[in-house]
């Protein structure tokens, strides 16, 4: 979606002194290296002589300590993929077509489409099939097409690129969210003269391309953009990527012809800042953001379970930045600038609550307090709160904690959301409280408790999602579904509030099956049953695959 600028300048926070330490893993596209944020160990080095008194002397600004670690590069073969068979597929002009770079174990169906939010510029999207099975998430890479190039005329470099992944990923090296791939200084560049390497994010839906679930996006970047990475992260480089496209949360597409979003004096101005002396970590999955006085983290499993790791590897009371993805609860993104910092937004977004790029820890100093710094976040926190904190991370236990000082924000909460969500009817991974009942259109089964609220919960994943169904279809479908339930409820005179799941199970044959849940647990299942037969004669839309989505509803007391 096309973005735009919210609010005032955001303020810069007091002086701190800190840099960023990066770590080297070996893999290649001829000569390259890639950036895994996912080790078992720590992925960048910990200062292990760093004490309390030493964060002491980091908080209040009297003393940088730094942090180093780096592994050289090894050169690993290039393959190059059977040239007549590019050569049949440059003739190519109807899309999709596919191709199948290394037989019965990796093909790339290329898509010729507009981009999204409206643009009417076109591109063509290259995805994989077979990486999956070799350990590494399937990839998508999304290039503009120019004017005056013909729709057959598409690039050849994704395929070759595609195939050498397949390669390191057998050799497992593997790469996921918010990592990065560096060319060698040898290479003439990567898609375009200017790219010297790519980071991985989270694919986006594009129209009229069918992307894999939980595939990456490689976004080509140029070497003031790796600068930027390797001294902030991806989100760094994301958000100013959001930046020059207008789009937000970030452009998932290359242009070719684009100049860096970074310059060397931005580069050099971003080294000298005092945040990045801190040993530093990268959890993707993991998200800042700010509304009004509160700062709240979102760690989903698996980033906590790696910040556990984390912790357990670093001294007391030793800082840490964790670079960090957008997070899904915002609805604007800071973004890093050699002045004041500033915020995209999406349209229409009132930017009330604002993503961050990194959080900092500083344990140890005598007041609790909470800022904003740059396109980041800052958490001072004494010793004892620290504690508190890291007991919350290694317990899973959601924990708040107040500023003793003034500053920016009063609270600052710890959050372990679920990263998939499951339900009463599938008995898979949903938060637990008590008394779910399920209902079939034959009778009652009693099932393990769980909480919810009033929302909708897609089962199928959103790009594919996309690739299936129109947006405001089905949008309008899930709006008749409630209507429809609401309305049956409301025939009949309720003495207490329920708690309502309906699942819907649509097909490529224009049919839906229905599941139904209900808290508390004494719903009359004639009731129930009379549901069933309402949604049953309501009109399936079309749909070119299977969607599964959940709507909780509130059905209040009948007064």
């Amino acid at each position: 979606m096309k973005l735009q600028w919210i609010g005032p300048a955001l303020a810069l926070y007091a002086k701190l002194t800190h840099k960023a330490s990066g770590k080297t893993l070996l893999s290649g596209y001829k000569s390259v290296t890639i950036g895994n944020s996912d080790e078992a160990s720590c992925t960048r080095s910990v200062k292990k002589s760093i004490n309390q008194i030493a964060a002491l002397l980091i908080a209040a600004g009297l003393w940088a300590p730094s942090s180093q670690a780096s592994d050289k590069p090894e050169p690993l073969p290039c393959g190059t993929p059977k040239v007549t068979a590019y050569k049949e597929a440059a003739g190519i002009k109807e899309f999709p077509q596919s191709i199948e770079v290394v037989p019965n174990e990796l093909s790339v169906q290329f898509y010729l489409h507009k981009l999204p939010g409206g643009d009417t510029r076109e591109a063509w999207s290259f995805v994989t099939e077979g990486l999956a099975k070799a350990g590494q998430p399937e990839m998508v890479m999304t290039i503009l097409k120019r004017n005056d190039e013909k729709a057959s005329e598409f690039p050849l470099e994704p395929i070759k690129f595609f195939k050498t992944v397949l390669a390191l990923a057998k050799d497992e090296k593997l790469v996921q969210a918010g990592d990065y791939t560096e060319l060698s200084t040898d290479d003439k560049g990567f898609i375009a003269p200017q790219f010297i390497g790519a980071i991985y994010l989270p694919a986006k839906p594009l129209e009229g391309v069918s992307i894999p679930e939980s595939a990456l996006a490689v976004i080509p970047i140029t070497p003031e953009e790796m600068d930027a990475y390797k001294i902030g992260g991806a989100s760094r480089v994301s958000g100013r990527l959001s930046n020059q496209d207008k789009f937000y949360p970030y452009p998932t597409w290359c242009d070719r012809g684009r100049k860096s979003v970074f310059s060397p004096e931005d580069i050099k101005t971003m080294k000298a800042e005092p945040i990045n002396q801190a040993p530093t970590e990268s959890l993707y999955t993991a998200g800042v953001s700010a509304e009004g006085t509160r700062l709240s983290l979102s760690m989903p499993s698996d980033a906590r379970e790696s910040l556990v790791e984390i912790l357990k590897k670093l001294p007391d009371d030793a800082p840490l930045k964790i670079e960090l993805g957008v997070d899904p609860r915002a609805n604007a993104f800071l973004i890093w600038t050699s002045g004041e910092p500033r915020a995209v937004a999406p349209p229409k977004s009132k930017g009330s609550i604002v993503s961050g790029s990194y959080i900092e820890l500083l344990p140890g100093v005598k007041k609790t307090e909470f800022a904003r710094y740059g396109d980041g976040y800052v958490v001072m926190l004494t010793s004892e709160e620290w504690t508190k904190f890291k007991s919350a991370i290694f317990e899973k236990k959601d924990r708040s904690i107040t500023a003793t000082t003034g500053g920016e924000f009063i609270d600052f909460e710890v959050t372990f959301p679920m990263v998939a969500y499951r339900d009463p009817i599938s008995h898979l991974d949903y938060s637990p409280e008590k008394d779910w009942k399920l209902y079939s259109a034959k009778g009652e089964d009693t099932l393990p408790s769980a909480k919810s609220n009033e929302k909708i919960i897609l089962l199928t994943e959103q790009n594919l999602i996309a690739s299936y169904i129109d947006a405001t279809v089905l949008s309008n479908y899930i709006l008749e579904i409630d209507k429809t339930a609401k309305d049956h409820f409301a025939e009949t005179p309720q003495s207490i509030e329920y708690e309502l799941v309906i699942q819907c199970d649509l097909s490529p044959e224009n049919k839906a099956n229905y599941a139904i849940a209900a808290k508390p647990s004494n719903l009359s299942s004639d009731l129930v049953k009379g549901l069933y037969f309402k949604l049953e004669s309501l009109k399936a839309p079309a749909s070119k695959g299977d969607v599964s989505f959940q709507t909780i509803l509130n059905i209040p007391v009948k007064k």
